[in-house]
């Protein structure tokens, strides 16, 4: 019986000593676009307070959310991929960033400036999601 013990025990560790390095966690981060030209008029008088939308379920998370381009009811997440950031606080940054070098507005902020806002821009995360395929691209769907 001890014999057997012991040879589970070597070939138990003999496995996990085959298997390898682990995988690497890999970070990714969004870069849109900057706005073409700033804005010719005059921007709105006053703060624009950008507010991080709302999202539910998998949007909310960091793993990168991927679906084949064919089926686009069928999501799946990646292992050991993730956004540096949740899903709605790099939306929020790309909304400051645009709105700021499109001169939107006297000043564009974010709730945690403490700023009181004359304007509010706010909404909800409905799709972050990798679409695989020969081109691959990110969708992004949200009400504002």
């Amino acid at each position: 019986m001890k014999r057997l013990a012991v040879i589970l025990l070597i070939a138990g560790l003999a496995g996990c000593a085959s298997s390898g390095p682990a995988p690497q966690d890999v970070y990714h981060r969004i870069d849109p676009a900057a706005p073409e030209k700033a804005a010719q008029r005059a921007p709105l008088a006053g703060v624009v307070q950008v507010r991080a939308p709302a999202g539910s379920g998998l949007v909310s998370e960091r793993p990168l959310v991927w679906r084949k381009a064919g089926a686009p009811r069928s999501l799946q997440q990646y292992n050991y991929h993730y956004w540096n950031e949740p899903p709605p606080a790099l939306v929020q940054r790309a909304l400051v960033d645009h709105l700021r070098a499109a001169n939107t507005a006297a000043l564009v902020t974010t709730e945690s400036m403490r700023a009181q806002p004359d304007w509010v821009v706010s909404g909800d995360l409905l799709a972050f999601e990798h679409i695989a395929g020969e081109a691959p691209r990110v969708l992004v769907d949200m009400e504002a």
